[in-house]
C-alpha cells in the first residue's frame, strides 16, 4: 500500500527522520497525517486520541504570534511601503555611521595608550 502512494512514501520518511532525531512531537504530529492520508484513500480508518489538544492549540497559537510579530514576517509590510523602505535605510546608515564613529574613537583611545607603552592581557573565555 505504501509502495502506491507518494504522500504515505514520504510520510513514512518524515517518520524515520523523526524517529531517528528522536523527536516524539514530530513523530506524533505525522501520526495524525498518516491516519488522514489512509482514510483518504479509503484503506483504514484509524481512531487517534490527542491528548492535551486544548494545550497543543494553545502553544500552536501563541507560535503563531510569535512568528507575525518577528522581524522576518514585519519586513513584509515594510516592503509594501517605499517610504517605509527608504526610511528604514536611512535609519540603518545612521546606525552604521555611529558604529563607524565609535570605532574610531575607539581606535584613537587605543593608539593613545599604545604610545604610553602599556601592557594589556587579553583573556578570552
Amino acid at each position: 500500500m505504501v509502495e502506491k502512494s507518494e504522500t504515505l512514501k514520504e510520510l513514512w520518511q518524515r517518520v524515520i527522520v523523526a524517529y531517528n532525531c528522536n523527536d516524539l512531537k514530530l513523530m506524533q504530529e505525522t501520526e495524525i497525517l498518516i491516519a488522514k492520508a489512509l482514510e483518504q484513500t479509503g484503506n483504514e480508518t484509524i481512531e487517534i486520541e490527542i491528548p492535551n489538544i486544548d494545550e497543543k492549540i494553545k502553544e500552536l497559537e501563541a507560535e503563531i504570534i510569535k512568528i507575525r510579530e518577528t522581524d522576518p514576517y514585519q519586513y513584509k509590510f515594510l516592503l509594501e511601503d517605499p517610504e517605509a523602505v527608504e526610511e528604514k535605510k536611512n535609519s540603518l546608515k545612521e546606525e552604521m555611521e555611529s558604529y563607524e564613529e565609535y570605532a574610531n574613537q575607539l581606535d584613537e583611545i587605543l593608539n593613545g595608550l599604545l604610545e604610553k607603552e602599556v601592557s594589556f592581557t587579553w583573556r578570552m573565555n
